[in-house]
């Protein structure tokens, strides 16, 4: 504890005016993929370059969120999974490759699921069946 009163003021220089919250950020070369949602409660991806500068931001449909993210290549390219809000019996799982320029069609999975974590690289005692 320090021994006097502290306050701090930062800017905000990503998102919008709402709350906006960030839950990962994925590093592609010296620029970063960062997944989060906005004010809507929509999913969102953000490509931010090496000096801080949004490049391109990309929202999924209000009332969605993205849990994670794995690079797929060399290409830059980012396979994202997550899934509809609220988390019930009727939710939908959400999956897509985002390219570097921002190029993606989610797609939405027409059963009831949610995808969460990407276990990658597999683990040794994997098996296909």
């Amino acid at each position: 504890m320090l021994p006097f009163a502290v306050s701090a003021q930062f800017q905000k220089i990503y998102g919008t005016s709402g709350d906006n919250y960030f839950s990962k950020v994925i590093p592609d070369g010296s620029n970063f993929y960062v997944l989060g949602s906005g004010n809507g409660g929509g999913g969102s991806i953000s490509r931010v370059n090496s000096t801080g500068q949004i490049q391109w931001t990309r929202s999924i449909t209000s009332g969605s969120v993205l849990n994670d993210a794995v690079l797929t290549g060399s290409g830059g390219s980012l396979f994202f999974v997550g899934g509809t809000q609220p988390n019930n019996a009727s939710s939908k799982g959400i999956a897509g490759v985002i390219t570097p320029t921002g190029n993606f069609p989610p797609r939405r999975f027409p059963k009831r699921n949610f995808f969460s974590p990407i276990i990658f690289p597999l683990p040794q005692n994997f098996r296909k069946v």
